[in-house]
């Protein structure tokens, strides 16, 4: 699943500079350098504005409401870049 490929190159990136070039040529590579530049790091900032955890309740609630691995979903072998 997406979420479980990107999780795994999140653990890769925490890695060492040096153990994290060995992956550079992986399909994945720069979808996880992006995220941890974009996003990760900026959610360890305590005076980022953040929004209330109500406000992504309906959108959490729809992703677990659906069937684990929805074929309309979950695309195998089908790449999407993170935006």
């Amino acid at each position: 699943s997406f979420i479980a490929v990107n999780l795994t190159w999140s653990i890769i990136w925490s890695l060492s500079y040096r153990k994290r070039q060995a992956y550079a040529g992986h399909a994945y590579f720069q979808d996880c350098a992006d995220f941890c530049e974009r996003w990760d790091q900026s959610s360890f900032d305590p005076d980022y504005d953040t929004l209330p955890l109500d406000h992504f309740r309906a959108r959490v609630e729809q992703v677990f409401a659906r069937p684990p691995y929805d074929p309309a979903v979950i695309q195998a072998g089908v790449r999407k870049p993170l935006y």
